[in-house]
């Protein structure tokens, strides 16, 4: 195994304490999915950008930050979060790994560079249209 797997565990966060969320290189997370790791790839692009997606990562489940109620994915347990989005310095995908760790998810990650750096390392997408595979 390349690494430990969090389960779902139940943590307190106060409101308006800063959740420091690790961040995973593009090449490590790609590594990782090559090798069968369980990972749950979760886009927090805007709402504008996900209806104008044109890709994302396998399987990828979505998390507005803005409307994380609304869209806040139930992700199966024992797998690492990796959290993605398209903004500069990750703005959108902490926002979106802080409010997962918030509700409980504890192996969560930022992946370095977004979408944009999976591509770069040759990282799989699946085609979407209106923010839903095809």
């Amino acid at each position: 195994m390349l690494h430990s797997s969090g389960a779902f565990h139940p943590t307190i966060v106060h409101p308006g304490a800063e959740v420091r969320v690790p961040r995973i290189e593009a090449w490590v997370a790609l590594s990782w999915f090559r090798y069968g790791e369980p990972l749950a790839f979760v886009d927090a692009r805007s709402e504008r950008e996900w209806r104008e997606a044109q890709e994302a990562l396998p399987g990828a489940r979505r998390l507005a930050p803005d409307d994380a109620e609304e869209t806040l994915p139930i992700l199966p347990r024992g797998r690492t979060a990796v959290v993605y989005c398209t903004s500069p310095g990750e703005a959108l995908s902490t926002r979106a790994a802080q409010l997962l760790q918030a509700r409980g998810y504890r192996d969560v990650r930022v992946l370095r560079g977004g979408l944009e750096a999976w591509q770069h390392e040759g990282g799989p997408t699946e085609r979407v249209v209106g923010g839903r595979p095809v």
